[in-house]
Order: C-alpha cells, then structure tokens, then sequence
C-alpha cells in the first residue's frame, strides 16, 4: 500500500548475491530495523529480492518504517535524513509481500499464515510419496528382470499399445492445460479490476494525540523522579531485580482497570528512554505533529495510493471497537475503513 514512484536499476555484479554483513545480521535474533537501515547494501538486497530480508519485516516492523517517513526526528543525521530517505526508496520498491501488509487485516494475515503451514504439509506429504513410489519402481524392476524372453516380447507389444493410447491421453491433457491457462489469464484480469475497486473504496485515518492523558502524565511524573544509569537503563530496582517504578504507579493509579495499561505504558516509554533519552519524558513533543502530518498528507497519499486521508485528532470515542493501541503524542494511529 505504501511506496514510491521509484525505478530501481539492474545491478548484475549482484545478482543472486547476498551481503555478508546482512545476512549475518539476518540469523541474529537481537537485529532491530534500525541496525539493517544503517547497513550501505540494505536497499540493493532488497532489489535483488532477498527472500529472507523480505520475510523479517512483518507487520510490526512496516510500521517502523512508515515512522521515519511520516514522524520528525529530533536527533542525529541517520535518522533525520538518512533513514526516511532510505525508507521511501523501500516503499518505492513496491514488493509485493511488503505492500500487502497495508491492505490486509490481522485475521485475513492469520489465515494466509495457516494456508502457508498447510501448504508445507503438502509437499512434505508429496516427498513421502514420491519416496515410496521410487521403493516400488525398485521392486518392480527387480521383478521384471526374472520374467522370460517371451514375457518381454509380450509386455513391449503391450507397451506400444498403451503408448499410442497415451499419446491420445496427452494430447486431450495438453489441450486441457492450453484451456487452463487461458482461465487463468482470464481470472488474473479479473483480480486485477476487484483489487482497483477495493482501492477505491478504502479510506485512511490517522488519529493524533495533542497532549497524554492523565494517566499517563502519572506515569511520566514517576519516571522522571528515578535514577538511571549512563546507558538511560532504570537502576532503582526491588530485591528481585522489579523496577521500584511499578509499585508507585500501582499505588497511584486512579482505579483497577487502569494499573494495566498504565504499566503497559510505563514499560513502553522506558524503552524509548533507551533509544532517545530523557526527551522521551517530556508533557509534549518539540514540534506540532497535527502541521507535520499535514505537510506530509500528499506524501502519505502518494505512498498509501490512497486519495482519501483524514487526520484528526484522537478522542476516545473515535477509537474502533476491539482496537487496544491509543494514540500519544508523537505515536498516531492508523484506521483503514472499507
């Protein structure tokens, strides 16, 4: 759903070829988005079709790209620059397995998941078979070796027999495929025509939080009065190593149903701590993020393919039914309505 209007080039040094660096980075686990964006060969192994760096970006991690397009960035030049520069060019690549996720639902990519996994079982069935058909080709030919001269003459008239009969057989299947084939050309005109009316029909929201809500300045309140280390890591911890954070939000939180999401919350901003600092605390962000998404809006459209973009701001009562994520300052929403 996302991408840009960009025509990569053919680079046939590097075809088939994959990067040391990213690959290694690839088999490991603790590889984040950001550290493949840094890697100089990242946008050529994704033209090469890479299948593996393909299939690490999930749903997730699509939406950490489209953060880089569409957020300011307050720091360094890699992400200021380098990085929403490096994330349009992806998008502009318009890969399939990418560009599906804007258009599917979590249930729909559920189900694609499971057809994935029953495919497999298919073919690991089809392995099996073809193992025991070539056990009993073996059995076969041993049996076929003690027959007499007589046997042999008579199974290869048979044989000529039965080839002229399959050649007719062939030829209806051959006539079937050419059939086959035209339904096929037929059906993909057809998809092509459902899949530009559905895009039509889609609409975009994207909900922005002025200012947290009480709970959350809470949160920010008790984060900012604890201790960290050089790193931005929490130190005050309990004898079992729990943040001594948790407790007070518990104490302070206004009712039962809100502790959870407030410790949700608090989890997530001691992450950002992490990757941007104390700025990560402050009551409001350093720029007015309703003028930047509409600066952007015709960036977003061209991306989104999608004409029809709203953005307004985030109330509780616009939030759709099911949905757990709110949107916060400098972290909106995105609704796509059919």
């Amino acid at each position: 759903m996302f991408g840009a209007g960009f025509l990569p080039g053919l680079n046939f040094d590097r075809m088939n070829l994959t990067s040391e660096s990213i690959d290694k980075l690839l088999n490991d686990p603790k590889t984040t988005v950001e550290d493949l964006l840094k890697e100089e060969e990242l946008l050529q192994e994704f033209r090469s079709q890479n299948e593996k760096l393909i299939n690490f970006f999930d749903k997730d991690k699509i939406k950490l790209l489209l953060n880089y397009i569409i957020k300011e960035q307050e720091d360094e030049q890699n992400k200021g620059y380098k990085f929403p520069f490096l994330c349009s060019q992806i998008f502009g690549l318009e890969i399939d397995k990418i560009m599906k996720y804007f258009f599917i639902t979590n249930k729909q990519l559920e189900e694609e998941n499971k057809n994935k996994e029953k495919d497999k079982e298919n073919e690991d069935n089809k392995e099996e078979n073809k193992d025991d058909n070539k056990d009993n080709e073996e059995e076969k030919k041993e049996e076929n070796k003690e027959n007499d001269v007589k046997e042999k003459e008579d199974k290869k008239e048979e044989k000529k027999e039965e080839k002229k009969e399959e050649n007719k057989e062939e030829n209806k299947e051959e006539k079937k495929e050419e059939k086959k084939e035209e339904n096929k050309e037929e059906k993909k005109e057809e998809k092509k025509e459902e899949n530009k009316e559905e895009k039509k029909s889609i609409k975009v929201k994207i909900l922005f939080a002025k200012q947290y809500n009480d709970n959350q300045k809470i949160v920010l309140e008790v984060l900012r009065n604890q201790k960290f280390d050089e790193n931005g890591k929490i130190t005050e911890v309990d004898e079992k190593g729990n943040p001594l954070y948790k407790a007070e939000i518990i104490k302070r939180a206004p009712d039962g149903k809100s502790k959870s999401t407030m410790l949700e919350f608090a989890s997530y901003k001691a992450k950002e701590i992490l990757d941007y600092g104390m700025d990560a605390l402050k009551d409001s962000l350093l720029f007015n993020e309703e003028e930047t998404l509409n600066n952007k809006k015709d960036l977003i459209k061209k991306l989104t393919k999608v004409d029809d973009i709203e953005i307004i701001e985030y109330k509780d009562e616009l939030k759709p039914k099911g949905l757990r994520d709110s949107a916060m300052p400098g972290n909106p929403i995105f609704i796509i309505e059919e």
